[in-house]
């Protein structure tokens, strides 16, 4: 089953971010680390899905998901 990003719980986001490499030394907190920066954003704004954060923030973060999947 393929679940919209903005439909993504807590949880699916916090699995995908499980699998990325923890922070790295003279890099900015979240480069190659996208899902972890959505979990993070989702935490602090109290989401329960991507969908509720503001829809600005949803398209700059699918568009970093992106990205970095081109990798």
């Amino acid at each position: 089953m393929n679940v919209r990003f903005e439909e993504m719980t807590v949880a699916q986001v916090h699995a995908r971010a499980a699998n990325e490499k923890g922070v790295q030394r003279g890099k900015p907190l979240y480069a190659d680390r996208a899902w972890t920066q959505v979990h993070d954003e989702m935490l602090d704004n109290g989401a329960r899905a991507v969908g509720d954060l503001p829809r600005r923030r949803v398209r700059e973060l699918r568009a970093a998901i992106k990205a970095q999947s081109r990798l």
